[in-house]
């Protein structure tokens, strides 16, 4: 079952709200990173909050609960493309990377960049200026 991001928020009572109205409909539905703001509370999610996916089918009556609600929020002009928003879209379609939290690919990507440097771009810059 494909489920498609509809909604992103670090406000509990409006998870609980639809929470409840998708299962009062029988929404197939999932929450990603709930445990963190139960723990952490916004604190812990970063820049990013709890992600509410649906699945495909019932997608319409999904976005209908949201318009109900007044809790849309992931419409075109909230949605910003800073980097990070961009590398979390990118890092979670790597399938080894795409259950791990957005702080860890992020770990991921700065030592992939270490090494890059140090092993190709570090030795290239000896190797000119050794030529002068």
């Amino acid at each position: 079952m494909k489920y498609i991001r509809l909604f992103e928020t670090q406000n509990r009572s409006e998870l609980i709200q639809l929470k409840l109205r998708f299962n009062q409909v029988d929404l197939d539905y999932r929450v990603l990173f709930e445990n963190t703001l139960n723990v952490a509370d916004a604190y812990g999610l970063g820049a990013r909050g709890v992600i509410l996916e649906v699945s495909e089918k019932d997608l319409e009556v999904a976005e209908a609960i949201l318009l109900d609600l007044d809790l849309v929020r992931l419409s075109e002009e909230e949605n910003f493309n800073t980097f990070l928003n961009w590398y979390d879209d990118f890092s979670q379609r790597i399938g080894l990377l795409k259950d791990t939290d957005l702080s860890f690919r992020l770990v991921i990507l700065i030592v992939f960049v270490a090494v890059f440097i140090m092993g190709i771009v570090f030795p290239l810059l000896l190797l000119l200026s050794s030529m002068e």
